[in-house]
C-alpha cells in the first residue's frame, strides 16, 4: 500500500500540471496616424493589440520626448484603441506601442512609427489671387470682385479689396484659408482701374497686395451709335462685270458687336453683314455693270439698331474690258 506522502504528492502533482501559464500580449501593431504636424497639436493615433489567451487587454504609447501615456482603457483581444498626443517641442519622433493583458504580462516593444513635428511660428497669409470680375462697365453700376487666399499656419483670415482709385473696402468677415470672398464696387468717374486684395490672418498678419485686375470704366451705360468706319479700301480701277472686294472696320463707344453696309455708288447697296467685334476688319465683295466713277462707302450697326453715318468715301473707275 503506497504511503499517504505518494498518494499527496500524486495529487499535488496533477494539480500543478493541470494549471496553464499565462502567455505575454502579441507585440502591437505599430501606432498608425499623423506623420506630420505641428508644436501643440493634438493627433490621434490608432493600435491594434491582441493576447493569444483571448484576455483583455491595455496599450501605451512611447512618445520619443521622454513621455510615455498612461495604459489606455482596457479594451477586447484584436480590437483598436486610439490615443491622442500633442508634442510640446519640434522634432521628428519614432514612436512605439506596447500591450498589457488583465493579469498584468506585459508584450515587447512594437516598431516604430515616424512622426515630424514643426514649430508653429505665425507667418503672414499667402498672396491673394488676382481679383475675378468684370473687365469693362461704366459709371453708376456696380459689379462684383473675387479673391482667395492660403495661409500656411491654417489660420483663418480676412480679405480686403483695392478699388485702384485711393478707396478699399473694409475688411470681409473671418473666412477659412482659401475660401472665396466675392465684394462689389462702383466708380463715379471713367478711367481704367487696377484692382488688388490683400488677407490679414487671425492674428494681425497681412499679406502684401495680390497682382492687379485692370478694371475700364466707361462714361455712361446709355447706348450710343457706333463709330463712323474707316474709308473702304480696295483696288482703285476696275473692268465692267468684274468683281472686286473692298474692307472697312469700325468700332463702338459701348463696346457692342456691330455690322457693316457698303454702299457701292450705283443707287446699289450690301445687305448687312455679320455681327463682329468692334475694329474687326470686314470685307465685302460687288461688280458694277457700266463703266463710270463710283463714290465707296460704308456704315457701321450695332446690336441696338443705332447706326452710323457713312464713311469718307474711296473712288473707284470702271472701264469697259479691253476689246
Amino acid at each position: 500500500m503506497r504511503s499517504l506522502a505518494v498518494v499527496l504528492t500524486a495529487a499535488l502533482g496533477l494539480v500543478v500540471s493541470g494549471c496553464s501559464k499565462n502567455a505575454n500580449p502579441d507585440t502591437p501593431t505599430p501606432p498608425v496616424g499623423t506623420v506630420s504636424s505641428k508644436v501643440g497639436i493634438t493627433c490621434p493615433f490608432k493600435v491594434v493589440a491582441s493576447d493569444p489567451d483571448f484576455q483583455r487587454v491595455l496599450v501605451r504609447i512611447d512618445w520619443d520626448d521622454g513621455d510615455t501615456s498612461d495604459w489606455s482603457e482596457m479594451f477586447r483581444s484584436g480590437d483598436t484603441m486610439t490615443l491622442d498626443y500633442a508634442w510640446p517641442v519640434a522634432g521628428d519622433f519614432r514612436i512605439s506601442a506596447q500591450a498589457k493583458d488583465e493579469k498584468g504580462a506585459v508584450s515587447a516593444w512594437s516598431n516604430w512609427h515616424a512622426v515630424v513635428i514643426k514649430d508653429t511660428i505665425n507667418v503672414p497669409p499667402g498672396l491673394p489671387s488676382i481679383p475675378v470680375g468684370a473687365d469693362t462697365g461704366y459709371i453708376d453700376s456696380t459689379y462684383e470682385f473675387t479673391t482667395r487666399a492660403g495661409d500656411e499656419n491654417g489660420d483663418r483670415m480676412f480679405l480686403q479689396f483695392n478699388w485702384g482709385e485711393g478707396d478699399t473696402s473694409d475688411w470681409s468677415n473671418m473666412v477659412p484659408e482659401s475660401t472665396a470672398v466675392t465684394m462689389s464696387h462702383g466708380w463715379f468717374l471713367p478711367g481704367e482701374y487696377s484692382v488688388a486684395a490683400r488677407a490679414r490672418d487671425e492674428k494681425g498678419l497681412i499679406s502684401d497686395w495680390s497682382n492687379v485686375h485692370i478694371m475700364v470704366v466707361i462714361g455712361d451705360s446709355v447706348s450710343r451709335p457706333p463709330g463712323i468706319p474707316l474709308m473702304p479700301f480696295g483696288p482703285d480701277t476696275g473692268y465692267v462685270d468684274s468683281t472686286y472686294g473692298f474692307w472697312t472696320a469700325g468700332g463702338d463707344p459701348n463696346g457692342d458687336s456691330i455690322m457693316f453696309q457698303f454702299d457701292w455708288g450705283s443707287g446699289d447697296t450690301s445687305a448687312w453683314g455679320d455681327p463682329v467685334t468692334e475694329s474687326t476688319f470686314v470685307r465685302m465683295t460687288h461688280s458694277w455693270s457700266g463703266a463710270g466713277d463710283y463714290l465707296i462707302r460704308a456704315r457701321a450697326r450695332d446690336v441696338h439698331d443705332l447706326v452710323s453715318d457713312w464713311s469718307d468715301v474711296h473712288l473707284l473707275t470702271i472701264r469697259d474690258p479691253l476689246p
